[in-house]
């Protein structure tokens, strides 16, 4: 879902140029589902998956991101990482982007050797994934053995801890941007108090500070991270609890399992038989419908004042709705369809 929405962002917006094709150019070479698959396998990989990077190394193979266009582009993927409600996995994933940078803008080159890299790998070579390794490096300021001592002894990243944005120097102090706090200027710079930023033409937008709806619509696309997957880091569709005790989404465990990986939580080996986590499909169900309707509300309030923040809201509604089923929640869709046509007119 993220690199789906981040090429979307990307292909549909006038902020940040890539080369793309058609998808009925038969000639064409650079269509957008095969820009999603690259991005996909790239992402994967780079934040510890088993995937293996099929194409790297030279530009044909790359998003085509200009390197003079990056910061606007980690801007872009802040906004589709709004879809996980834990910040720091957020910023976990933002950071995991400036790790490839590489090999997602034209005319750069990786440097493997840098002390930061090889400060990674250790850390991510003892077992630990790259969100995990990343906000230990940050906390002991790059000391790889430091970061080592403190995952060792069960240390986890507090949610409003600070982490430093990818291509940039500093560390934004008090917290990430993406927290949900509306704070959140171009990636790469500290937030600027008071500052406003303005609404892009192609529909997408930045965040507007000081902003009251702004505020309010933050505060509706976090989502509890009790009916969470640990793996998907995205709402429960179809609960189960695993053979180490703790609950995932049933696909989440099926690949785990199919992939032969250990439990994330526990690191001991996940058995190929798990329970319906019955009450927590529930919760999630509830918690569904509740949010898709207070979503459909703010649109309802912001689609004359901010249409693009009114869109943004009708989005995830109506990603509620469909693993509802619109047909279960015929209300709640009637309303989305009739924002969407309001939006479009």
């Amino acid at each position: 879902q993220f690199v789906d929405r981040l090429v979307e962002k990307v292909l549909k917006g006038d902020r940040v140029h890539i080369e793309h094709d058609r998808l009925d150019d038969p000639a064409g070479q650079r269509h957008p589902p095969g820009l999603k698959y690259m991005l996909t396998e790239l992402v994967c990989n780079c934040t510890g998956g088993p995937e293996v990077v099929t194409s790297k190394g030279f530009d044909e193979a790359k998003l085509g991101v200009q390197p003079h266009e990056w910061p606007v582009f980690l801007e872009l993927a802040g906004e589709a990482a709004q879809l996980w409600p834990i910040p720091y996995v957020r910023s976990g994933m933002l950071s995991a982007l400036g790790t490839v940078k590489a090999e997602i803008c034209i005319g750069v080159f990786e440097e493997e050797a840098s002390p930061e890299a090889a400060a990674r790998r250790k850390v991510q070579e003892a077992g630990f994934d790259h969100f995990l390794a990343s906000a230990a490096l940050e906390k002991t300021g790059g000391d790889a053995a430091r970061a080592l001592e403190l995952l060792a002894k069960g240390w986890k990243p507090e949610d409003g801890g600070a982490m430093s944005m990818p291509g940039s120097t500093s560390s934004v102090p008090g917290g990430c941007p993406f927290a949900g706090s509306g704070a959140a200027p171009p990636l790469g710079h500290p937030p600027v108090p008071g500052a406003a930023v303005e609404p892009s033409s192609a529909g997408t937008h930045g965040r507007v500070l000081g902003d009251g709806l702004q505020a309010k619509l933050d505060k509706l696309l976090e989502e509890d991270p009790e009916l969470c997957c640990p793996v998907s880091l995205v709402l429960f569709v179809d609960p189960v609890i695993a053979s180490d005790g703790f609950m995932y989404d049933k696909a989440s465990v099926q690949e785990l399992i199919r992939n032969r990986m250990p439990s994330p939580m526990t690191r001991e080996e996940l058995k190929a038989d798990f329970v319906p986590a019955r009450g927590r499909m529930s919760a999630t169900v509830e918690f569904r419908k509740a949010r898709a309707g207070d979503l459909l509300g703010f649109a309802e309030e912001a689609v004359v004042l901010q249409p693009a923040m009114a869109d943004e809201a009708v989005t995830r509604a109506a990603e509620y709705i469909e693993v509802l089923r619109p047909e279960q929640v015929p209300a709640l869709a009637s309303r989305a369809d009739a924002l969407r046509r309001r939006l479009k007119s």
